[in-house]
């Protein structure tokens, strides 16, 4: 391998922003994201359209990512995002197209998360070409594996190159996190190394992933509610939202972190058949509907649509979900 690209301590910068809220975000750009010199200049457009409160300045920024102290070409140039975007490199020397920050910065439906900025001003297309030029100049070489060949390889999913350079899986065989095992069965589907039933597994159901929340299970590829699932809003949900989800500038209504506020006085109408703004076509609660919730799919993790699992910095036990779930099971009341 040319070069072995280091890793962020979280997030890169393509996914940075977005971990700490998928419903919205204030990494904002100003009105002329150069700084308003014209010119090409690759640290002065990132810490002028990067450097919010509660993004990526150098004091205490989102993520651990600095994009406004010297030497950020450091912190970018053959460096892997998070394992949300398979750790794609943020710069790849030499190839723009697989720069995972200039995916994020240009295509209305990157790969994975959402477009960046997340909202205000978009780059101009003199500040996308810039961008390509940093990634083209960048010195290094690239930093994924190419085995010899003009592509980068997915080593742990090339069945020509599993694991290494040239270890090819044999027939009936195929290639899973760089290690190659048998085929699934015809009604089985391989997710991550393991052969499962998406019609009846909790971990993936209908899809790899698709996680069922504490209090329903997976039947016929969907997840249902347990007979015996139950809660309140007042006295199980409200507890929790208070708790976990309105501090750390969060979803307190005032941090301009997220749209969605979870104060008491407003968290029924923001959640329950409210459209999702951190994945389109999403309902926040579906009441009765759990597995439709994209509240719950943001609450057990897996396979989301987009961004990290909250609440961010800690995951809720199973025992305060399942009440989530519960609440959801029984219509979703405003008790």
């Amino acid at each position: 391998m040319a070069r072995a690209g280091s890793h962020v301590a979280a997030l890169g910068v393509a996914g940075a922003c977005l971990a700490l809220t998928t419903l919205a975000a204030s990494c904002t750009g100003g009105e002329f994201m150069d700084g308003g010199t014209g010119e090409c200049d690759v640290p002065v457009m990132l810490a002028t359209n990067c450097a919010g409160p509660v993004c990526h300045g150098a004091d205490e920024p989102a993520a651990g990512l600095d994009l406004v102290s010297d030497d950020v070409e450091e912190r970018l140039i053959g460096v892997r995002g998070s394992a949300d975007c398979d750790e794609q490199v943020l710069i790849e020397p030499g190839y723009p197209d697989n720069s995972l920050l200039i995916e994020k910065v240009s295509d209305e439906n990157p790969s994975c998360g959402r477009t960046m900025p997340p909202m205000g001003h978009p780059l101009s297309s003199f500040q996308l070409e810039c961008l390509r030029q940093f990634a083209i100049d960048a010195e290094g070489g690239p930093s994924c594996e190419t085995c010899g060949d003009i592509r980068c390889i997915d080593l742990m999913a090339d069945e020509d190159h599993c694991g290494s350079c040239g270890q090819a899986c044999d027939a009936g065989t195929t290639c899973a996190q760089g290690t190659c095992i048998e085929a699934c069965d015809t009604d089985l589907d391989l997710c991550d190394t393991s052969c499962v039933d998406l019609q009846t597994d909790d971990q993936h159901c209908g899809a790899c992933g698709k996680r069922c929340g504490p209090g329903s299970s997976c039947e016929a590829g969907a997840c249902v509610c347990d007979e015996e699932a139950t809660g309140s809003f007042s006295q199980d949900v409200v507890p929790i939202l208070n708790a976990s989800c309105g501090g750390s500038d969060c979803h307190d209504g005032d941090s301009g972190v997220s749209d969605l506020e979870l104060g008491e006085d407003v968290a029924y109408a923001q959640l329950v058949d409210a459209a999702s703004d951190g994945c389109e076509g999403r309902t926040r609660v579906v009441p009765g509907d759990p597995g439709s919730s994209y509240l719950v799919e943001k609450l057990v993790g897996g396979a989301m649509c987009n961004g990290k699992r909250m609440p961010l910095f800690a995951t809720l036990p199973d025992e305060a979900i399942a009440k989530v779930v519960g609440w959801i099971c029984a219509g979703a009341p405003e008790d």
